[in-house]
Protein backbone atom coordinates (compact mmCIF):
# COMPACT_ATOMS: atom_id res chain seq x y z
CA UNK A 1 0.00 0.00 0.00
CA UNK A 2 0.87 3.39 -1.07
CA UNK A 3 2.44 6.14 1.73
CA UNK A 4 0.07 9.48 1.64
CA UNK A 5 2.30 11.22 3.89
CA UNK A 6 5.03 12.78 1.54
CA UNK A 7 1.87 15.77 0.72
CA UNK A 8 2.56 16.53 4.22
CA UNK A 9 6.21 15.88 4.47
CA UNK A 10 6.62 18.41 1.51
CA UNK A 11 4.98 20.85 3.92
CA UNK A 12 7.32 20.27 6.31
CA UNK A 13 10.12 20.56 4.00
CA UNK A 14 8.69 24.33 3.13
CA UNK A 15 9.19 25.21 6.68
CA UNK A 16 12.38 23.92 6.87
CA UNK A 17 13.33 25.62 3.66
CA UNK A 18 12.30 28.51 4.60
CA UNK A 19 13.50 28.91 8.17
CA UNK A 20 17.04 26.93 7.32
CA UNK A 21 17.70 28.80 3.40
CA UNK A 22 21.54 29.95 4.19
CA UNK A 23 21.73 26.29 5.16
CA UNK A 24 19.80 24.38 3.13
CA UNK A 25 22.61 22.46 1.78
CA UNK A 26 23.71 21.12 5.26
CA UNK A 27 20.20 20.46 5.65
CA UNK A 28 19.47 18.30 3.25
CA UNK A 29 23.52 16.15 3.71
CA UNK A 30 22.38 15.11 7.08
CA UNK A 31 18.57 13.97 6.39
CA UNK A 32 19.59 12.42 3.50
CA UNK A 33 22.11 10.61 6.01
CA UNK A 34 19.23 9.79 8.79
CA UNK A 35 16.88 8.28 6.70
CA UNK A 36 19.30 6.08 4.09
CA UNK A 37 17.99 2.65 3.90
CA UNK A 38 20.39 1.57 0.77
CA UNK A 39 21.36 3.37 -2.12
CA UNK A 40 18.50 3.90 -4.57
CA UNK A 41 19.06 2.43 -7.80
CA UNK A 42 18.70 4.79 -10.86
CA UNK A 43 18.20 4.79 -14.82
CA UNK A 44 18.26 7.93 -16.71
CA UNK A 45 16.79 8.06 -19.74
CA UNK A 46 18.14 10.64 -22.20
CA UNK A 47 21.63 12.33 -21.47
CA UNK A 48 20.91 15.49 -23.22
CA UNK A 49 21.30 19.09 -21.55
CA UNK A 50 18.07 18.02 -19.34
CA UNK A 51 19.39 14.63 -18.21
CA UNK A 52 22.79 15.58 -17.33
CA UNK A 53 21.42 18.50 -15.21
CA UNK A 54 19.74 15.66 -13.44
CA UNK A 55 22.52 13.21 -13.51
CA UNK A 56 24.71 16.33 -11.87
CA UNK A 57 22.23 16.67 -9.35
CA UNK A 58 22.71 12.70 -7.90
CA UNK A 59 25.69 11.67 -9.25
CA UNK A 60 27.76 12.62 -6.14
CA UNK A 61 24.89 11.55 -3.77
CA UNK A 62 26.10 8.54 -1.37
CA UNK A 63 22.32 7.62 -1.46
CA UNK A 64 22.20 6.99 -5.25
CA UNK A 65 23.32 4.44 -7.63
CA UNK A 66 23.36 5.35 -11.52
CA UNK A 67 22.82 1.80 -12.89
CA UNK A 68 22.28 2.65 -16.70
CA UNK A 69 22.23 5.58 -19.00
CA UNK A 70 20.19 5.84 -21.94
CA UNK A 71 20.87 7.92 -25.07
CA UNK A 72 21.73 7.45 -29.02
CA UNK A 73 23.66 10.37 -29.36
CA UNK A 74 27.70 9.16 -28.36
CA UNK A 75 28.40 12.69 -27.71
CA UNK A 76 25.88 12.95 -25.38
CA UNK A 77 26.76 9.78 -23.71
CA UNK A 78 30.70 11.06 -23.63
CA UNK A 79 30.03 13.91 -21.71
CA UNK A 80 28.07 12.48 -19.22
CA UNK A 81 30.61 9.86 -18.12
CA UNK A 82 32.59 12.46 -17.67
CA UNK A 83 31.17 13.84 -14.47
CA UNK A 84 31.26 10.13 -13.53
CA UNK A 85 35.37 10.20 -14.21
CA UNK A 86 35.52 13.48 -12.90
CA UNK A 87 34.14 12.12 -9.06
CA UNK A 88 36.24 8.98 -10.01
CA UNK A 89 33.04 6.60 -9.63
CA UNK A 90 32.65 3.42 -12.47
CA UNK A 91 30.43 4.15 -15.15
CA UNK A 92 27.04 2.77 -15.83
CA UNK A 93 25.82 0.53 -18.16
CA UNK A 94 25.01 2.36 -21.21
CA UNK A 95 21.83 1.72 -23.38
CA UNK A 96 20.36 2.93 -26.65
CA UNK A 97 17.17 5.24 -25.72
CA UNK A 98 14.89 3.19 -29.06
CA UNK A 99 12.42 1.63 -27.16
CA UNK A 100 13.60 -1.78 -27.48
CA UNK A 101 16.13 -0.95 -25.42
CA UNK A 102 14.67 0.92 -22.95
CA UNK A 103 12.18 -1.27 -22.51
CA UNK A 104 14.10 -4.46 -21.86
CA UNK A 105 16.47 -1.97 -19.66
CA UNK A 106 13.21 -1.21 -17.12
CA UNK A 107 12.74 -5.08 -16.84
CA UNK A 108 15.91 -5.26 -15.50
CA UNK A 109 16.09 -6.06 -11.44
CA UNK A 110 18.87 -3.84 -10.89
CA UNK A 111 16.73 -0.67 -11.21
CA UNK A 112 14.54 1.30 -8.72
CA UNK A 113 13.40 4.36 -10.38
CA UNK A 114 14.03 6.43 -13.43
CA UNK A 115 14.36 9.57 -14.74
CA UNK A 116 13.09 10.87 -17.67
CA UNK A 117 14.85 13.36 -19.62
CA UNK A 118 14.20 12.34 -23.47
CA UNK A 119 12.19 14.12 -26.37
CA UNK A 120 8.76 15.45 -25.24
CA UNK A 121 7.14 12.91 -27.79
CA UNK A 122 9.05 10.05 -26.38
CA UNK A 123 8.16 11.08 -22.63
CA UNK A 124 4.64 9.31 -21.95
CA UNK A 125 5.05 6.21 -24.11
CA UNK A 126 8.78 6.01 -21.78
CA UNK A 127 6.59 6.79 -18.45
CA UNK A 128 3.86 3.86 -19.23
CA UNK A 129 6.61 1.52 -19.88
CA UNK A 130 8.13 2.26 -16.48
CA UNK A 131 5.61 2.44 -14.69
CA UNK A 132 4.22 -1.46 -16.14
CA UNK A 133 7.89 -2.70 -15.06
CA UNK A 134 7.34 -1.25 -11.57
CA UNK A 135 10.02 1.60 -11.36
CA UNK A 136 9.46 4.44 -9.45
CA UNK A 137 8.75 8.01 -12.54
CA UNK A 138 10.33 10.92 -12.09
CA UNK A 139 9.30 12.57 -15.68
CA UNK A 140 10.93 16.20 -16.80
CA UNK A 141 8.53 18.94 -18.23
CA UNK A 142 7.09 19.59 -20.36
CA UNK A 143 5.05 16.14 -20.83
CA UNK A 144 2.56 15.20 -21.92
CA UNK A 145 1.85 16.89 -25.43
CA UNK A 146 -1.75 16.53 -25.71
CA UNK A 147 -5.13 15.60 -23.57
CA UNK A 148 -4.87 12.16 -24.82
CA UNK A 149 -1.26 11.79 -23.43
CA UNK A 150 -2.58 13.07 -20.24
CA UNK A 151 -5.36 10.28 -19.77
CA UNK A 152 -2.52 7.31 -20.89
CA UNK A 153 -0.54 8.49 -18.09
CA UNK A 154 -3.17 8.58 -15.39
CA UNK A 155 -4.64 5.11 -17.03
CA UNK A 156 -0.79 3.50 -16.61
CA UNK A 157 -0.62 4.35 -12.89
CA UNK A 158 -4.04 3.53 -11.71
CA UNK A 159 -3.41 0.01 -13.42
CA UNK A 160 -0.21 -0.43 -12.40
CA UNK A 161 -0.48 1.82 -8.68
CA UNK A 162 3.84 2.65 -9.58
CA UNK A 163 4.11 6.47 -8.60
CA UNK A 164 4.93 9.35 -10.86
CA UNK A 165 6.25 12.82 -10.01
CA UNK A 166 6.32 15.81 -12.43
CA UNK A 167 10.09 17.56 -11.78
CA UNK A 168 8.76 20.96 -11.86
CA UNK A 169 11.43 22.68 -9.55
CA UNK A 170 9.64 26.15 -9.30
CA UNK A 171 7.07 24.46 -6.25
CA UNK A 172 10.25 23.77 -4.37
CA UNK A 173 11.54 27.58 -4.67
CA UNK A 174 12.03 28.85 -1.27
CA UNK A 175 9.37 31.81 -1.38
CA UNK A 176 6.49 29.88 -3.12
CA UNK A 177 6.99 26.56 -0.50
CA UNK A 178 6.61 29.57 2.30
CA UNK A 179 3.86 30.82 0.76
CA UNK A 180 1.64 27.55 0.52
CA UNK A 181 2.81 26.98 4.07
CA UNK A 182 0.98 30.14 4.93
CA UNK A 183 -1.69 29.28 3.34
CA UNK A 184 -2.31 25.99 4.69
CA UNK A 185 -2.06 27.58 8.42
CA UNK A 186 -4.83 30.11 6.87
CA UNK A 187 -2.77 33.10 7.27
CA UNK A 188 -4.10 34.10 3.46
CA UNK A 189 -7.84 33.26 4.47
CA UNK A 190 -10.09 31.83 1.57
CA UNK A 191 -7.74 32.34 -2.01
CA UNK A 192 -9.51 34.31 -4.49
CA UNK A 193 -7.45 34.60 -7.26
CA UNK A 194 -3.92 33.59 -8.61
CA UNK A 195 -1.40 35.14 -11.25
CA UNK A 196 1.28 33.64 -12.55
CA UNK A 197 2.77 32.45 -16.03
CA UNK A 198 5.98 32.46 -18.57
CA UNK A 199 7.39 35.28 -19.55
CA UNK A 200 10.42 35.82 -21.76
CA UNK A 201 11.94 35.87 -25.01
CA UNK A 202 10.50 32.71 -26.91
CA UNK A 203 9.10 33.99 -30.08
CA UNK A 204 6.55 31.05 -31.34
CA UNK A 205 6.59 28.45 -28.31
CA UNK A 206 3.86 26.28 -27.36
CA UNK A 207 2.38 27.89 -24.48
CA UNK A 208 4.82 26.53 -21.44
CA UNK A 209 2.16 25.99 -18.54
CA UNK A 210 4.06 24.01 -15.16
CA UNK A 211 6.55 26.75 -14.31
CA UNK A 212 3.70 28.82 -13.59
CA UNK A 213 1.00 27.25 -13.32
CA UNK A 214 2.55 24.45 -10.47
CA UNK A 215 3.03 26.64 -7.30
CA UNK A 216 -0.79 28.17 -8.30
CA UNK A 217 -1.97 24.61 -8.38
CA UNK A 218 -0.85 23.76 -5.11
CA UNK A 219 -1.79 27.26 -3.48
CA UNK A 220 -4.86 26.44 -4.80
CA UNK A 221 -5.39 22.80 -3.43
CA UNK A 222 -6.30 20.94 -7.01
CA UNK A 223 -6.91 17.77 -7.06
CA UNK A 224 -6.80 17.67 -2.99
CA UNK A 225 -10.27 19.39 -2.47
CA UNK A 226 -10.49 21.76 -5.54
CA UNK A 227 -10.40 21.39 -9.04
CA UNK A 228 -9.69 23.45 -12.49
CA UNK A 229 -12.71 24.04 -14.27
CA UNK A 230 -12.85 25.24 -17.68
CA UNK A 231 -10.40 27.85 -19.69
CA UNK A 232 -10.48 30.73 -21.91
CA UNK A 233 -7.82 32.16 -23.83
CA UNK A 234 -7.05 34.85 -25.63
CA UNK A 235 -4.14 36.49 -27.70
CA UNK A 236 -3.07 39.92 -28.73
CA UNK A 237 -2.35 41.20 -32.12
CA UNK A 238 0.91 40.35 -33.44
CA UNK A 239 3.73 43.40 -33.33
CA UNK A 240 6.56 42.57 -32.24
CA UNK A 241 7.56 39.50 -34.39
CA UNK A 242 7.83 42.35 -37.03
CA UNK A 243 9.71 44.82 -35.23
CA UNK A 244 12.18 41.40 -34.06
CA UNK A 245 12.67 40.53 -38.05
CA UNK A 246 13.62 44.32 -38.82
CA UNK A 247 16.02 44.67 -35.99
CA UNK A 248 17.90 41.19 -37.13
CA UNK A 249 17.57 42.19 -40.83
CA UNK A 250 15.88 39.21 -41.74
CA UNK A 251 14.56 40.80 -45.42
CA UNK A 252 12.90 37.94 -46.28
CA UNK A 253 10.53 38.46 -43.19
CA UNK A 254 10.20 41.93 -43.77
CA UNK A 255 6.74 42.17 -45.77
CA UNK A 256 5.33 39.31 -43.88
CA UNK A 257 1.73 39.78 -41.87
CA UNK A 258 2.12 37.24 -38.53
CA UNK A 259 -1.12 35.65 -37.62
CA UNK A 260 0.74 34.65 -34.00
CA UNK A 261 0.44 36.77 -31.03
CA UNK A 262 2.93 37.47 -28.62
CA UNK A 263 0.84 37.44 -25.62
CA UNK A 264 -1.85 34.64 -24.51
CA UNK A 265 -3.71 35.23 -21.49
CA UNK A 266 -5.43 32.51 -20.08
CA UNK A 267 -8.28 32.75 -17.67
CA UNK A 268 -9.47 29.58 -15.34
CA UNK A 269 -12.24 29.07 -13.35
CA UNK A 270 -11.35 26.39 -9.91
CA UNK A 271 -14.58 24.56 -8.60
CA UNK A 272 -14.17 26.84 -5.90
CA UNK A 273 -15.02 30.26 -7.17
CA UNK A 274 -11.32 31.51 -7.14
CA UNK A 275 -9.92 32.17 -10.86
CA UNK A 276 -6.23 31.67 -12.21
CA UNK A 277 -4.93 33.84 -14.66
CA UNK A 278 -1.69 32.48 -16.53
CA UNK A 279 0.52 34.81 -18.64
CA UNK A 280 1.74 33.32 -21.71
CA UNK A 281 4.33 35.75 -22.96
CA UNK A 282 6.87 34.59 -25.86
CA UNK A 283 8.05 37.89 -27.43
CA UNK A 284 9.72 40.35 -24.66
CA UNK A 285 13.70 40.56 -24.62
CA UNK A 286 13.42 40.07 -20.92
CA UNK A 287 14.87 37.44 -18.54
CA UNK A 288 12.24 35.14 -17.82
CA UNK A 289 9.80 36.35 -14.93
CA UNK A 290 7.08 34.43 -13.25
CA UNK A 291 4.81 37.19 -12.05
CA UNK A 292 3.76 35.09 -8.74
CA UNK A 293 0.61 36.62 -7.23
CA UNK A 294 -1.96 35.39 -4.72
CA UNK A 295 -4.95 37.28 -3.29
CA UNK A 296 -6.82 35.51 -0.24
CA UNK A 297 -9.37 37.28 2.15
CA UNK A 298 -6.79 38.01 4.86
CA UNK A 299 -3.71 38.76 2.82
CA UNK A 300 -2.20 39.00 -0.21
CA UNK A 301 1.79 38.14 -2.19
CA UNK A 302 3.82 39.33 -4.94
CA UNK A 303 6.70 37.27 -5.89
CA UNK A 304 10.01 38.33 -7.11
CA UNK A 305 10.42 39.43 -10.74
CA UNK A 306 13.24 37.43 -11.03
CA UNK A 307 14.57 34.26 -9.17
CA UNK A 308 18.09 34.14 -7.95
CA UNK A 309 20.39 31.55 -8.53
CA UNK A 310 20.80 30.23 -4.65
CA UNK A 311 17.12 30.00 -4.89
CA UNK A 312 17.00 28.10 -7.96
CA UNK A 313 19.87 26.04 -6.64
CA UNK A 314 17.65 25.20 -3.34
CA UNK A 315 14.68 24.39 -5.23
CA UNK A 316 16.84 22.02 -7.45
CA UNK A 317 18.15 20.00 -4.22
CA UNK A 318 14.94 19.36 -2.86
CA UNK A 319 13.48 18.35 -5.55
CA UNK A 320 15.96 16.04 -6.06
CA UNK A 321 15.88 14.95 -2.38
CA UNK A 322 12.04 14.56 -2.60
CA UNK A 323 12.67 12.07 -5.96
CA UNK A 324 15.26 10.12 -4.21
CA UNK A 325 12.95 9.81 -0.79
CA UNK A 326 10.28 8.61 -2.95
CA UNK A 327 12.08 6.21 -4.80
CA UNK A 328 12.93 4.60 -1.35
CA UNK A 329 9.40 4.70 0.15
CA UNK A 330 7.58 4.34 -2.83
CA UNK A 331 5.34 6.65 -1.56
CA UNK A 332 2.73 9.31 -3.53
CA UNK A 333 4.70 12.03 -4.32
CA UNK A 334 3.47 15.77 -3.55
CA UNK A 335 3.56 16.60 -7.39
CA UNK A 336 1.56 13.20 -8.47
CA UNK A 337 0.55 11.52 -11.81
CA UNK A 338 -2.84 13.40 -11.41
CA UNK A 339 -1.07 17.13 -11.31
CA UNK A 340 1.30 15.91 -14.15
CA UNK A 341 -2.16 15.56 -16.47
CA UNK A 342 -3.77 18.26 -15.15
CA UNK A 343 -0.97 21.17 -15.42
CA UNK A 344 0.29 19.78 -18.87
CA UNK A 345 -2.70 19.56 -20.58
CA UNK A 346 -3.47 23.68 -19.94
CA UNK A 347 -1.89 24.58 -23.32
CA UNK A 348 -3.64 22.35 -25.67
CA UNK A 349 -6.98 23.52 -24.31
CA UNK A 350 -5.49 27.14 -24.32
CA UNK A 351 -5.13 26.73 -28.08
CA UNK A 352 -8.79 25.15 -28.50
CA UNK A 353 -10.47 27.81 -26.90
CA UNK A 354 -7.80 30.34 -29.19
CA UNK A 355 -9.35 28.27 -31.94
CA UNK A 356 -12.96 28.76 -31.07
CA UNK A 357 -12.58 32.93 -30.05
CA UNK A 358 -12.28 32.48 -26.55
CA UNK A 359 -14.97 30.43 -25.88
CA UNK A 360 -14.56 28.32 -22.67
CA UNK A 361 -13.01 25.01 -22.58
CA UNK A 362 -13.67 21.87 -20.19
CA UNK A 363 -10.93 20.72 -18.28
CA UNK A 364 -11.04 16.99 -17.66
CA UNK A 365 -11.18 15.89 -14.60
CA UNK A 366 -8.21 13.24 -14.54
CA UNK A 367 -9.24 12.38 -10.68
CA UNK A 368 -12.69 10.83 -11.60
CA UNK A 369 -14.40 13.23 -8.67
CA UNK A 370 -11.42 12.13 -6.17
CA UNK A 371 -10.56 15.35 -5.84
CA UNK A 372 -12.95 15.62 -3.42
CA UNK A 373 -11.95 13.97 -0.88
CA UNK A 374 -8.26 13.83 -1.29
CA UNK A 375 -6.50 15.45 1.50
CA UNK A 376 -3.71 18.00 1.17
Amino acid sequence: MQQRATRRTFLRTATLATALAPSISTWLTESAKAATTGPVRLAIVGAGNQGQYYLRQVVSRSDVYISAICDSDPEAIRQALSLFDALGKPHPAICSSDESAVEQLFQQTNIDGVLLAAAANQQVPLAIQAMQAGKYVGMAVVAPISVGQSWALVHAHERTQTPLILLESTCYLPENMAVLTQIRQGAFGEITHARSGYQQGRSGSTPYPTHGLGPVAQWLSINRGNQFVSLSSTINKSRGLVRVAAEKGVSSLSGTTYTLGEVITTTILCASGATVELIHEGEATRPYAPGFRVQGTQKQWMGAHETSADAQASANALLVHDFVRGVQSKATPAIDVYDAAVWSCVPYLAMESLANGGQPIAIPDFTKGKWQTALV
